[in-house]
């Protein structure tokens, strides 16, 4: 939410509200985030490629990687879904 929201921002603001190096340091922030508050409780499951990454290296049992997929994929469409929301008011309708 914190990266997209970013780039919602950037986009939005055509460029006033920020730039790319600030979309970056969004990205970095919410992975470094994410690390901190869920390392500990689920080993920092933050997208499908590192759940993947742990199964193969034996980390990780093969039978959670459909669950942590789903769970991973909910969760990412529900931010986005939280983001749209927030901007909804700032699209612009599209000219035909």
């Amino acid at each position: 939410m914190f990266g997209c929201g970013s780039v919602a921002q950037l986009v939005l603001s055509g460029g006033s509200h920020g730039q790319f190096l600030t979309v970056n340091f969004a990205f970095g922030f919410a992975a470094t985030l994410g690390v901190l508050v869920s390392g500990q409780v689920s080993g920092g499951h933050l997208n499908p490629a590192l759940t993947f990454a742990l199964c193969l290296l034996g980390r990780e049992p093969w039978r959670k990687m459909p669950v942590y997929f789903l769970a991973q994929t909910v969760g990412a469409f529900l931010g986005a879904g939280v983001i749209f929301g927030m901007y909804f008011g700032e699209w612009a309708p599209p000219k035909i």
